[in-house]
């Protein structure tokens, strides 16, 4: 699966998974975000900053993340994740 708009592009890193975890690469367009997520279950989620600067913003409460920083939170809730920087911000996401 992929998915390639003008702000982002999403990529599923286990496409013939029958399992419950979805990792995808995410890579954002500078000074661009995705839309708002809100899992409709109780899951987890789990990104990793590969490279660039990226603010994850979980209900209205914004966390700042850098290359090499990663954040783990229920993904039920409303969420962001904004390019800050003036590059591509690459991201790794797994939700269970």
């Amino acid at each position: 699966m992929a998915i390639n708009t003008a702000k982002y592009s999403i990529l599923s890193l286990a496409s013939k998974s029958k399992g419950k975890m979805r990792p995808v690469l995410i890579n954002i367009k500078p000074k661009s975000s995705t839309p708002e997520q809100k899992s409709k279950t109780e899951s987890e989620k789990f990104i990793y900053v590969i490279d660039g600067s990226v603010t994850l913003t979980v209900v209205g409460v914004e966390y700042a993340l850098d290359k090499d920083n990663s954040a783990y939170f229920n993904s039920s809730f409303k969420h962001t994740i904004k390019n800050t920087s003036n590059k591509e911000a690459k991201i790794i996401s797994i939700e269970n």
